[in-house]
């Protein structure tokens, strides 16, 4: 439970050469905007284009 709350992050440069090339694995990722994104790829993808894009928690928004 506690761990939802915590700011967690991650390298996204690890997907850096395959940004909007990412797999279909489902490992959710629900930002604070309560967006989810299906993957650590996705969501980096995203937060790529967008720096307001931050990580709020692991699973379903």
């Amino acid at each position: 439970m506690y761990q939802s709350y915590f700011h967690h992050r991650f390298d996204c440069k690890v997907y850096a050469d395959r940004l909007h090339h990412c797999t279909r694995e489902m490992d959710p990722i629900c930002t604070k905007t309560g967006h989810t994104y299906s993957n650590r790829c996705q969501f980096c993808s995203a937060k790529s284009e967008n720096e307001g894009v931050e990580f709020r928690r692991y699973g379903r928004c």
